[in-house]
């Protein structure tokens, strides 16, 4: 969670230069620089109203990933529309068993999809959104805290699903 918290707070790095490409960092994510510049000021903001869903305890829970139930989804409203959109799913997987490859853990991604627009985790696209691969639905295996940003303005009535 603390991965996810922080990974979603960070500052864009625009202006500056990749060192080890000599590349122009371009207005937001993109996969040679990862998320952006820590800031701790973002992760304890109260400026931008933030939403928060927990998994439900319940004995059949709503927001719970078992067998047989693949997903949840919610349909928030953009809070601010001069700030980035910024979604998170922090997860703990089970434990692996002996000698299991990488199908056998790590298999959440979330999405956002927004008036035919998808954006998928962890997919950095160079101009600061994550839109997702085309033709491509596949798991992010390697991450428990998935990430997805998308530029302010860019959802344009203010309702999209996760």
């Amino acid at each position: 969670m603390i991965e996810a918290m922080a990974t979603a707070s960070v500052d864009r790095m625009a202006g500056g230069t990749a060192k080890k490409t000599n590349q122009a960092l371009p207005a937001g994510s993109w996969a040679p620089q990862g998320w952006g510049r820590p800031n701790l000021d973002s992760l304890f903001q109260t400026r931008v109203p933030v939403k928060y869903y927990d998994e439900d305890h319940t004995a059949r829970g709503l927001r719970r990933f078992v067998a047989g139930e693949g997903s949840w989804t919610t349909s928030p409203q953009v809070a601010n529309a001069s700030k980035d959109v910024v979604v998170a799913l922090a997860f703990t997987d089970r434990f692996a068993a002996t000698k299991a490859g990488a199908l056998a853990v790590s298999t959440l991604t979330a999405y956002v999809l927004d008036n035919g627009s998808e954006y998928q985790s962890n997919n950095f696209d160079g101009s600061g959104d994550t839109h997702r691969s085309p033709g491509s639905w596949l798991p992010d295996f390697d991450d428990n805290a998935q990430i997805i940003r998308i530029r302010s303005g860019k959802i344009a009535n203010g309702d999209f699903t996760i």
